[in-house]
């Protein structure tokens, strides 16, 4: 069998019993990971006579690597935002990417938004990174499980993802938008599930452009949805960032 990192196991009559521990840390000078096949933690008297507080290590393993990281990450998600307008609202439930890839997975996660003539389904924010000596990477996504601008737009299923990896010096980006059942102005607009980058779309007073990228060197900003329209302002459904530097 092969447990996940810090399986818990209560026992009965001694305490608790952790299977696959591991502890990590990471500094801008080192990095180090601690793991534990077996670790067994006293807190209750028992027949035993093993003391209260007692650790019990089975299978311990450690390494330690100094010296200066690749680099660092960057990279946010998040489910919407409406600037420029009357009524404004910020980035919903961020999740961002941790610089240094400890933690390694970062989520946020909210029922929805309501904002003037904005509302939204659930909303599902994630950010992923990892940094060794050889390779940077970063990802994100946002997932928007219905979106409705009463009078202008609606969708159902929004989503963008967006990844940043550096390897042998080398940068590639990555970057996916999909939604299904969009409808401007009440009827239904027939687009890829899958839609290309900046695929624009005239509106009356304003534009909606589907799987709006914007590329760096180093990094990627893909918004599934962006609404321009002169009296509401700016509207952003499920935006995904990803960078690399080092």
């Amino acid at each position: 069998a092969n447990p996940a990192p810090n399986t818990t196991v209560k026992l009965a009559g001694i305490g608790t019993v952790y299977l696959n521990f591991q502890s990590k840390s990471v500094s801008s000078t080192n990095a180090s990971i601690d793991s534990d096949a077996i670790v067994v933690q006293v807190t209750t008297a028992n027949s035993l006579n093993v003391p209260i507080g007692s650790l019990i290590l089975v299978g311990h393993a450690a390494v330690t690597g100094t010296g200066s990281l690749s680099g660092a990450l960057t990279g946010t998600a998040y489910g919407t935002s409406l600037t420029g307008g009357l009524i404004t609202s910020s980035p919903s439930f961020p999740a961002s990417v941790s610089p240094t890839g400890v933690p390694a997975t970062v989520t946020s996660n909210g029922a929805g938004v309501t904002a003037g003539i904005l509302s939204t389904g659930a909303i599902s924010d994630t950010a992923n990174g990892s940094v060794t000596a050889s390779t940077l990477s970063a990802a994100t996504s946002s997932s928007v499980a219905k979106v409705a601008l009463t009078g202008i737009l609606s969708a159902n299923a929004v989503k963008a993802s967006a990844s940043a990896t550096q390897a042998n010096g080398k940068v590639t980006l990555g970057g996916t938008v999909s939604l299904t059942s969009l409808k401007i102005g009440g009827v239904t607009i027939a687009i890829p599930s899958n839609p290309p980058p900046n695929f624009t779309i005239g509106i009356t007073g304003g534009t909606v452009i589907l799987n709006h990228q914007v590329k760096t060197a180093d990094g990627i900003t893909v918004q599934a949805v962006v609404v321009e329209v002169a009296a509401v302002g700016t509207l952003v459904i499920g935006s995904a960032s990803a960078g690399v530097t080092g």
